[in-house]
């Protein structure tokens, strides 16, 4: 918050000494992940709505209990939503060595799934 308030002063500083500067420049973006949900309530009194409008703010905690509470209407979120952010190794010895196996056969799967991730990226 104090590198936004400074970087803000030294554009409001630049605007005064070139007046053909364009008023509607671009504020500085912040991306910030905060631990507790009620620091969510001091990052918005420290800065002015203006400031806050293109920073990304994402609370640990709210998340977890989002994903909790949805969990509930949906079983299995969880597992999805893990599986999809973080990759995992190959599958134990016992679960490749049985995979014909009907009762090994869901868990080589499951395991062959969780190899995927998912990536964001801007298709030309």
């Amino acid at each position: 918050m104090i590198i936004k308030k400074y970087l803000g002063g030294i554009k409001k500083k630049n605007l005064l000494e070139n007046k053909e500067a364009e008023k509607d420049e671009e504020s500085c973006r912040m991306c910030m992940q905060l631990l507790r949900p009620d620091s969510y309530t001091h990052y918005e009194l420290s800065l002015s709505s203006e400031e806050i409008k293109t920073d990304r703010v994402i609370c640990i905690e709210s998340l977890k209990l989002s994903l909790l509470s949805k969990s509930c209407l949906c079983p299995g979120l969880i597992a999805l939503v893990t599986n999809l952010i973080k990759s995992s190794e190959d599958p134990d010895e016992e679960v490749e060595d049985n995979k014909d196996d009907p009762n090994y056969e869901w868990l080589y799967e499951y395991w062959t799934g969780k190899q995927y991730e998912i990536y964001k990226i801007e298709i030309p």
